[in-house]
């Protein structure tokens, strides 16, 4: 069998038309029915017949455990050799569910590594839809969304290899005094002049693992900007992953010396999706953050896991109140009622809150009324790389 590392090299080359990901389902079926020799003939057999089918026209790849690489000229090249491969698997093993799904995809015209992904992606679906051979289609919207989630991969880890993570402030408005008081610190990514959305490489980041390394870019981008501005507050958002992190006290403490920042300045904000570690540990990394001297507001107050339970068990400083009660609050007066009940609440607690989503003065005016203490929205200001003192 021919090495995975000529693979590319001969997509280059355009020597084939046809790229096919053949991944066979059911092998943990076998091995618990029949044991690991039984399990691992299979493998073999399938790797003899691309041995035996291989010519100028067909050309197969070492396998990577149950999955199997393919370069055809002609597709019926291909099921011939399916065809093969199931007349030497004994019937006994075939009713046991082992079953064969493989994704197609074109390589003219197209580079190494989008080959890689169409096919990819065209396997996962056969998978999902049961098919033994699913050729790429863009207009299969299934097919296109798991294309697009590669290309983020690879664009997410181009960001964070050449630290083109950037930072964005958007301004808080003090409803009172009418001032701008802190920032919230945002993430953007930089491609090559074009900026990339958080919805767009956060998901990607988080299937990766590599949020906390996010989470310390910005960190330390942010606290860089903020070095010579010291009357100027921010907040930055945090996920579970850095509080489930025992070194990210340390992390973000050493940056407060190294950048002479005042942790009085810094307010944390804790994403929606921390959930699901143990409450006890969650408040014991608040409230050593808290001694630390940062401030703890609770983002996307009022849905998912974000409620009043969770407000009565961490002891924060804000209440950010999520955008599905903000954006139409001036029409919708139910809304109106839950933004009033959650102000209610967080003046008896003490607590501070914040509308985000405020996107015009008939919003701005509504949660005056209510008694919402700080305003942040397009209406207030856009997130800009650079911030204007007010």
């Amino acid at each position: 069998m021919i090495n995975q590392i000529n693979l590319e090299k001969d997509i280059e080359n355009e020597k084939y038309k046809y790229l096919i990901f053949m991944e066979i389902t059911g092998l943990t079926k076998i091995y618990e029915n029949f044991g690991y020799v039984e399990a691992l003939s299979i493998n073999k057999l399938i790797n003899k017949k691309l041995y035996k089918h291989g010519s100028k026209k067909f050309k197969g790849y070492q396998s990577i455990q149950n999955r199997f690489t393919i370069l055809t000229e002609d597709i019926q090249i291909f099921k011939n050799f399916l065809r093969d491969v199931k007349q030497d698997i004994p019937d006994y093993i075939l009713l046991i569910d082992l079953k064969v799904h493989s994704g197609v995809c074109k390589t003219f015209g197209g580079s190494y590594l989008d080959s890689i992904k169409k096919a990819n992606a065209a396997l996962n679906i056969a998978i999902i839809d049961n098919k033994e051979i699913l050729e790429f289609d863009s207009t299969n919207v299934s097919i296109s969304k798991l294309v697009n989630k590669e290309d983020w991969k690879l664009k997410t880890l181009h960001l964070i290899k050449n630290n083109l993570i950037i930072p964005f402030f958007q301004p808080i408005l003090d409803i009172k005094t009418g001032k701008i008081v802190k920032y919230e610190v945002l993430a953007r990514g930089n491609l090559s002049g074009k900026i990339a959305l958080p919805f767009e490489f956060l998901p990607a980041a988080e299937i990766l693992q590599i949020l906390p390394i996010i989470t310390r870019m910005i960190i330390s981008e942010s606290f860089k900007f903020f070095e010579d501005k010291p009357l100027i507050k921010f907040s930055i958002n945090i996920t579970e992953f850095d509080l489930i992190d025992p070194s990210f006290s340390d992390f973000i403490q050493n940056k407060t010396k190294e950048f002479n920042i005042q942790a009085s300045n810094v307010t944390l904000e804790l994403l929606e999706n921390i959930k699901s570690i143990n409450i006890t540990h969650y408040n014991e990394m608040i409230s050593n953050l808290k001694d630390l001297g940062f401030s703890i507001a609770i983002d996307d107050f009022g849905i998912e896991n974000s409620n009043f339970s969770r407000l009565m068990a961490i002891d924060c400083d804000y209440l950010k109140i999520d955008a599905i009660f903000i954006k139409d609050i001036h029409k919708n007066h139910k809304n109106q009622t839950i933004v009033e009940s959650i102000v209610n609440v967080a003046q008896v607690l003490k607590i501070k809150t914040i509308a985000e989503y405020v996107e015009s003065k008939e919003i701005f005016e509504c949660i005056k009324s209510l008694g919402v203490d700080f305003a942040q929205g397009y209406y207030i200001g856009k997130p800009s790389s650079k911030i204007v003192n007010s």
